[in-house]
């Protein structure tokens, strides 16, 4: 057996493994991560990478969590006030503009209370003539509750069929309460009511249509309280001046009134205001009208 010599068993100094182990490789590779450490330190270059990764994606990611839930309710009850605030500041402002009982029904229908200042109903209330104003309250019973209570608003109320009206003083305690029937309310919804078309297309007020010339003559051969009941507002009258054309009266009578149309003519386009008349102011007239009222008065002169 040969003997080996001890020039070739292997040099086992420290030096001789150091350099085996951290040769020029992983010398590289540690420097490389000692300078990441020390930059990672100094500029926190994860984290705001980390960030931005975060930022380009964040559409992407999903949104969850308590705070983003929250914030996503309050952005929505935001939307939801804003809302509401718009929608009863337009409520406000087609309030303010009622000009007439057919409107403030009209929007009873999509709204089921309306208030309305003290002022403001009587505007409205003036706009009728006595004997539809009578169905809500007696005018003398109107001033008395103007001049001698703390009336400062008035709460119109959709109750099923019928209307409520409450006059409530500056705590909101009520002074009087006034049930209007389904058939009054109709009244006061038709009366004034404007329909875009003319006598013939309008059933109940087709079969009797008279010129105003015919019209005026007729209404002059009655008494000046009659002739004031037809004329209810003298200055819309005289606003339409030569516009108005005709007029068609109902041969119907419900509840002791006569619905009688003015037809309205503006260029090309016709319309007709409805409004009601006691019936026997009607009968009257259409005895002027078609010139009865002188064999009445002959038959009676000869007896």
């Amino acid at each position: 057996m040969a003997i080996l010599t001890p020039s070739i068993i292997p040099n086992k100094k420290p030096t001789v493994w150091f350099f085996k182990i951290f040769n020029l490789n992983s010398m590289g590779i540690f420097f490389f991560l000692f300078a990441l450490a020390f930059f990672e330190i100094k500029l926190n270059l994860l984290e705001k990478m980390g960030g931005s990764f975060l930022k380009w994606h964040n559409h992407e990611r999903q949104k969850l969590g308590r705070m983003w839930d929250l914030k996503e309710k309050s952005v929505v009850a935001m939307g939801q006030l804003n809302e509401l605030l718009i929608e009863k500041e337009k409520k406000r402002e087609k309030i303010k503009d009622i000009e007439s009982f057919n409107e403030l029904l009209d929007l009873l229908k999509t709204d089921r209370l309306i208030s309305l200042t003290k002022n403001q109903f009587i505007r409205i209330y003036k706009r009728l003539p006595l004997i539809i104003s009578n169905k809500i309250i007696a005018p003398d019973d109107l001033i008395n509750y103007f001049h001698r209570s703390d009336w400062e608003k008035t709460f119109i109320f959709k109750r099923e069929s019928n209307i409520e009206i409450m006059m409530v003083d500056g705590n909101y305690g009520v002074l009087n309460s006034i049930l209007i029937s389904e058939k009054n309310a109709k009244y006061l919804a038709n009366f004034k009511k404007t329909l875009h078309t003319s006598l013939e297309n309008i059933e109940e007020l087709s079969s009797r249509i008279y010129d105003v010339r015919e019209f005026m003559e007729a209404l002059y051969k009655m008494s000046q309280a009659e002739r004031n009941k037809f004329i209810y507002n003298p200055s819309e009258f005289l606003g339409w001046e030569n516009r108005l054309k005709r007029i068609g009266i109902s041969e119907i009578s419900e509840n002791n009134l006569v619905q009688i149309g003015f037809e309205i003519h503006s260029f090309n386009k016709k319309k007709v205001v409805i409004i009601y008349l006691d019936d026997y102011l009607i009968y009257n007239l259409i005895q002027h009208l078609t010139g009865k009222e002188n064999s009445t008065s002959n038959s009676i002169d000869e007896l």
